[in-house]
């Protein structure tokens, strides 16, 4: 008999049971190996980012435009190449992980970064509006702004479906500089 009521105290302190008992190990150097960014999808910041370059490309041709028809080539390329950037970011963000708030601070610096290269390129593009009459190219510019305009709004608008369903308004206030810069310089090349 005195076999019988040692099982029980020797099953409590077998490893069996006492192994759920004891405190997990864990993997410090795991741990330190995540951080923020590996948990944020940079699929929309990489999109934003995109954007802004080739914002960026398109406003150094406009600013180093001699005003001649035949020097035309690299504003095109570059209007050209912005309108496939932001077309093609939109089909990425339309497939990308909603923004978890992380998410969305993740990419609070690269739409700052977006308003204001929107904003370079709109300026230089008025500047350069005299010139762009002269050549005969208000029309051609014109017509790139509203397509930018346009896709730039899709983009905004695929953007705020993948916020926190309370920031939708800060989305819209965020990207409200690029379209309002997009908006001042189709005024000025369509005449108002």
């Amino acid at each position: 008999m005195p076999n019988i009521l040692f099982l029980p105290f020797a099953l409590l302190a077998s490893q069996l049971t006492a192994a759920p008992l004891s405190s997990p190990t864990i993997d410090q150097g795991a741990i330190d190996k995540r951080t923020l960014s590996s948990l944020i999808d940079d699929t929309i910041k990489d999109v934003i980012n995109n954007v802004v370059n080739s914002t960026n490309s398109l406003e150094t041709a406009v600013l180093g435009w001699s005003g001649k028809v035949e020097d035309t080539a690299p504003i095109l390329a570059g209007s050209n190449s912005l309108l496939k950037a932001i077309q093609t970011g939109t089909a990425k963000v339309s497939n990308a992980d909603d923004l978890s708030l992380v998410g969305l601070l993740g990419i609070l610096t690269p739409t700052i970064s977006l308003n204001k290269a929107v904003a370079g390129v709109a300026d230089a593009l008025i500047e350069k509006k005299t010139q762009a009459d002269a050549a005969g190219l208000t029309a051609v510019v014109l017509g790139q702004l509203q397509d930018q305009r346009k896709a730039a709004q899709s983009l905004v608008d695929t953007l705020l479906t993948k916020l926190p369903s309370l920031t939708e308004s800060l989305g819209k206030i965020l990207a409200s500089p690029s379209l309002k810069s997009l908006a001042e310089a189709i005024d000025v090349y369509s005449g108002k």
